[in-house]
């Protein structure tokens, strides 16, 4: 009989522990600005999925939102900065700022969390700002390719006003719009500066902050770029995106610690005629076996520079003493900004393999500071500086379109001795590697 007492006793306690487990306490929202209807359904599931293709991404995204990033961009497994970013669109309500290598895929931390919201919301919009057409174009490709239907309520813009519009689709209306993605967010936010220490905010800067940090509805504010100063960083966290999360590499030093680890340096110093150096620079590389294997980026100082620097080129291959490289004319190719934009869009097209064509992966492109951000040219092993840049900010995007997703690259640096002001390129020397991220 006691013994039956003892069952009775232990099984009511069971019960009791049961239902106490089965109880779920009532989620408590995180700290936001504002709800909004339009996110509502956005966010998936953490839980860890079961598919062998990509589990990791199949956290945050639908399948078949993951299946085109397989099938258009070859993209296996989130790295470091991408989990990290997609966590915190997740998991809080919070803007983020994202600081990151070039050729980290910065643009997928921006482009998947604001499809995944357009697909949960059919009424949602975003809008995608960037500053060049040239960026915004591979942005535009990338997402149609991710998804050709959400893609469309998606503004992509140079500028900001308040009233955006879209070539592909209508104007859209602000009290739709859920996400806005800043990509190189210190050149559209940020004028001009020698040192990148200005802080005046540039006209689209204004205009986004007015309309979607200091407003009554909600919108997510996703901003990008390669590098941020400390002036910039400390404006945007400090004084305009107070709350936001800054999500960068683990660095000791934001102002060094910037350079992709499998990017190799050189520093050519020089006196005389600048193109000949450049001239001798490429017929030292096409003895090199790996950086005749792959395409070169020139970068010059403007437009004009670019096409003379183009025309020596041309004149120089053609000469039976001097023959820098052996290329079909159609691999020798110039990309500036005076270039009209469907001349730009062929060309990139061309570079990158769109439209069904092979990529040109031994081309020579003579560029200038338009090609620097974002853009991603398959195969380029070397970068030329012919013109060196004395900031670390267009010094980082443009040595930056090598060395793209765990590739290794080469930079070489033209520094003439002539002026006597050779002096100020040694704060280059002082960049090192950040973190490595893996890629698969």
């Amino acid at each position: 009989m006691r013994d039956a007492v003892n069952a009775l006793s232990l099984l009511a306690c069971l019960a009791c522990v049961s239902s106490v487990l089965a109880f779920q306490l009532p989620q408590v929202a995180l700290p936001r600005r504002h709800s909004s209807s339009l996110l509502q359904g956005s966010s998936r599931s953490t839980s860890t999925t079961n598919d062998s293709t990509s589990p990791c991404f199949l956290n945050w995204f639908d399948k078949e939102l993951v299946q085109g990033l397989h099938q258009h961009m070859a993209v296996n497994e989130p790295n470091y900065i991408q989990e990290r970013a997609f966590s915190c669109f997740q998991e809080t309500t919070k803007d983020m700022i994202v600081v990151s290598q070039t050729g980290s895929g910065k643009t997928l931390t921006f482009l998947m969390p604001i499809l995944q919201s357009l697909r949960a919301s059919p009424e949602a919009q975003a809008i995608v700002i960037a500053p060049s057409d040239l960026l915004l174009h591979q942005h535009r490709e990338a997402a149609f390719g991710l998804d050709p239907v959400a893609s469309k309520r998606i503004s992509f813009v140079t500028q900001y006003d308040g009233q955006t519009g879209n070539q592909d689709s209508t104007a859209r209306t602000p009290n739709n719009i859920c996400v806005v993605a800043v990509d190189e967010v210190d050149k559209v936010f940020f004028q001009a500066s020698a040192f990148d220490e200005e802080t005046t905010l540039t006209a689209t800067g204004e205009a986004i902050l007015r309309d979607f940090l200091t407003t009554t509805k909600y919108v997510r504010l996703i901003c990008t770029t390669a590098f941020l100063s400390r002036a910039h960083q400390n404006d945007l966290v400090e004084k305009h995106m107070m709350g936001a999360e800054l999500i960068r590499e683990h660095v000791k030093s934001a102002q060094t610690q910037v350079l992709v680890p499998t990017l190799r340096q050189k520093f050519k110093y020089f006196s005389g005629d600048r193109i000949e150096k450049l001239l001798q620079v490429l017929v030292e590389a096409q003895d090199d076996e790996f950086l005749s294997q792959g395409s070169t980026m020139i970068f010059c100082g403007g437009a004009q520079h670019a096409r003379e620097a183009f025309d020596r080129f041309k004149e120089s291959d053609d000469k039976d003493n001097h023959q820098p490289y052996h290329h079909v004319e159609e691999d020798i190719l110039l990309l500036h900004e005076e270039l009209q934009e469907k001349e730009t869009l062929e060309l990139l097209t061309k570079l990158s393999g769109g439209g069904g064509a092979n990529p040109h992966t031994n081309s020579i492109v003579f560029c200038t500071d338009v090609a620097a951000r974002g853009l991603h040219i398959p195969n380029v092993r070397h970068v030329i500086l012919l013109t060196v840049p004395t900031t670390i900010s267009s010094f980082v995007h443009q040595v930056g379109r090598t060395a793209r997703r765990g590739e290794s690259g080469i930079v070489t640096c033209l520094v003439s001795t002539a002026s006597g002001d050779y002096q100020k390129y040694t704060n280059l020397h002082a960049l090192q590697g950040a973190s490595t991220l893996e890629f698969k």
